[in-house]
């Protein structure tokens, strides 16, 4: 038999420009499903008396909280002054696709019930399809340090005041408060009293409304056991859940 001909350097570029575009055309689509299957409320304008607004005391009553109501597929807008990193190695077990037909849905039921905790619940909310991608709203410390972090990584996008980093897949903003946006889509609005390190509930309200934001569902957190939050910034989530009940007023 033959040696196969050898493969030309232009076809070699011609492949991999197909992958590429195979590739992008894969995430638009699985991004347009996700936001085809969501589930949502009844939406209004950040600061006018979203439909829905609570008040809870730990992150993973946010995440249970959203699963109980049957969101699917959202954006999750979430505002707090730093971020938590985490590493998915922490969540070892068996490969459950060991086990056939392939039953990879055991690794999101898995993940939550033994890892959810204050700073998994964004991934488990992802894993579990509760949210398909996040918009974090971080203080000016964090974002910069996130920033330094992601400038190494492969599938990052780096501007002024913001930065589009992937994790396995998963769609992620990291933004100012002054490059706060809207996605062009209802939210689930995820506010910690953290939010309050470096910002006043008033200039959070009139941020959230100079972008457009609206949401359907608004969590507001306590964080309940973090010692880094304190007494100050749950009183000014106090007065932001005022804010959010006056209209912004």
């Amino acid at each position: 038999m033959s040696d196969p001909a050898p493969v030309s350097n232009a076809r070699l570029v011609g492949l991999g420009l197909l992958i590429c575009l195979v590739a992008a055309g894969v995430c638009v689509g699985l991004d347009r499903y996700g936001a085809s299957c969501r589930k949502s409320g009844v939406a209004a304008a950040a600061g006018v008396a979203p439909a829905s607004v609570v008040r809870l005391a730990t992150p993973e009553a946010a995440y249970r909280f959203w699963r109980e109501r049957g969101y699917h597929g959202r954006t999750v807008l979430y505002v707090a002054s730093g971020w938590e990193r985490i590493d998915p190695n922490q969540f070892g077990q068996d490969d459950p696709r060991r086990n056939y037909p392939l039953s990879v849905y055991r690794t999101a039921d898995h993940v939550e019930k033994n890892f959810l905790d204050r700073r998994t619940f964004l991934y488990v909310a992802a894993l579990q399809g509760v949210a398909r991608r996040v918009i974090a709203v971080l203080g000016p410390a964090a974002f910069q340090e996130a920033r330094e972090q992601a400038k190494n990584a492969k599938n990052v996008r780096l501007g002024d005041g913001t930065i589009y980093l992937t994790y396995q897949g998963f769609p992620r903003w990291f933004v100012t408060g002054e490059r706060l946006f809207a996605p062009g889509e209802p939210v689930l609005l995820y506010v910690a009293a953290s939010a309050f390190k470096e910002s006043t509930p008033a200039e959070l309200v009139a941020r959230l409304k100079r972008a457009g934001v609206k949401t359907d569902a608004a969590v507001l957190c306590d964080d309940t056991g973090n010692p880094e939050v304190t007494a100050g910034e749950r009183g000014a989530l106090d007065e932001f859940a005022r804010l959010l009940e006056r209209g912004g007023r």
